[in-house]
């Protein structure tokens, strides 16, 4: 089903990935969706947006520079009680982590089309 952005205004995205390029393109991917991305190089930037704004989704890499995806996740659910947050994980098929309630993973190579319609899906 197409992406057509309605129920994604005011929305905000979390882009959580190391690579200043990778974060970037994601980021222009996702340009022209009706939602406000916050970009953050590390699993300490995102949990300190966190404490300061609503957030609606958190897009993320396995290892970051600080901490693993697993840990974030785990610190996100404890300390602001977050456990309906969608996140999803950009993965190579090679990453070995267990399935988690709300936790989607996206395998590469993800197209812009693929990582649009997935932000789409996963945006309550």
């Amino acid at each position: 089903m197409p992406c057509d952005g309605q129920n994604m205004h005011g929305k905000t995205i979390i882009l959580t990935i190391v690579q200043d390029d990778v974060r970037d393109g994601i980021s222009v991917a996702l340009k022209g969706l009706p939602v406000h991305i916050q970009e953050a190089s590390s699993a300490q930037d995102a949990l300190n947006f966190l404490e300061d704004y609503r957030v609606d989704l958190l897009i993320t890499e396995p290892q970051l520079s600080d901490m693993h995806s697993i840990q974030l996740i785990y610190k996100i659910k404890e300390t602001f009680g977050l456990r309906q947050l969608p996140i999803a994980i950009i993965a190579d098929a090679s990453t070995n982590t267990p399935p988690m309630p709300n936790v989607e993973y996206l395998m590469r190579p993800i197209s812009i089309t693929q990582i649009r319609q997935r932000v789409c899906d996963l945006l309550p």
